[in-house]
């Protein structure tokens, strides 16, 4: 009787399962986009905590920049790499919506 009963997953095949899919990177996308754009806006460090570091200890904090010049190097840095990962995330979700199945490679 179970091996009668539907999953209710055959309907993601095909174009529903591509559309739902791009529709899920793009808002995940998006969603990232804002939280960087906060994280610039607020000259706050990215947090990039391994679970490796849990394990031993509490993570250390980042280290603070020495000098303005250098800290505003590294702000419009980190712009230019929020940017360019927001147009590569939009091209990634073009190409999942317009190629076939077959080329999707995310």
């Amino acid at each position: 009787m179970a091996a009668d009963a539907k999953s209710g997953l055959e309907r993601f095949n095909g174009k529903s399962y591509t559309m739902w899919k791009g529709k899920l990177l793009t808002h995940v996308n998006q969603v990232d986009h804002v939280y960087q754009t906060k994280l610039l806006e607020k000259r706050q460090s990215e947090a990039k905590v391994l679970m490796a570091d849990f394990l031993r200890s509490s993570p250390d904090k980042p280290a603070s920049p020495t000098t303005e010049t250098a800290e505003h190097d590294a702000l419009a840095m980190r712009w230019d790499v929020m940017h360019w990962t927001r147009g590569r995330g939009d091209l990634q979700n073009l190409l999942n919506q317009v190629l076939p199945n077959f080329f999707l490679s995310t």
